[in-house]
């Protein structure tokens, strides 16, 4: 089964999302950072290391509270999106890496960008509300 992990960076009234990179799954589409599983890594680990990875931001571990755990199935088959809320005084310095991202910037809770990933703009309705 497939594994991702997702972070919500949260500050402010705004969140950090990222155009996926052409030639990735979902490329083009904005997405909070996140990716794949490694073998053996937790689901809090993964979206640290993805959040370092794809944007340069480093946090501790307990910065992370999960927001859900999502079933889905996609061509590949059965899969779990596990999504994360970071809320921070201020958001860090973005460095989107060029192999992830095209652009990262954050967004006031209201007004997304388009094209988003169906799953990412029912968590954020989620995000606004409380």
């Amino acid at each position: 089964m497939r594994e991702v992990a997702h972070v919500y960076l949260v500050s402010a009234g705004r969140v950090v999302l990222l155009e996926r990179a052409a030639g990735l799954r979902a490329g083009g589409f904005w997405a909070p950072p996140g990716g794949h599983l490694e073998a053996g890594e937790s689901p809090r680990a993964a979206a640290l290391r993805e959040l370092q990875e794809e944007l340069g931001v480093c946090l501790a571990p307990s910065t992370l509270t999960l927001l859900r755990r999502a079933p889905f199935r996609d061509r590949t088959g059965p899969g779990v999106n596990w999504l994360y809320v970071a809320p921070l005084a201020a958001l860090p310095v973005l460095h989107p890496a060029p192999e992830a991202a095209r652009f990262a910037a954050a967004f006031p809770f209201r007004f997304w960008p388009r094209p988003l990933l169906p799953w990412a703009a029912d968590d954020l309705r989620t995000l606004a509300q409380a």
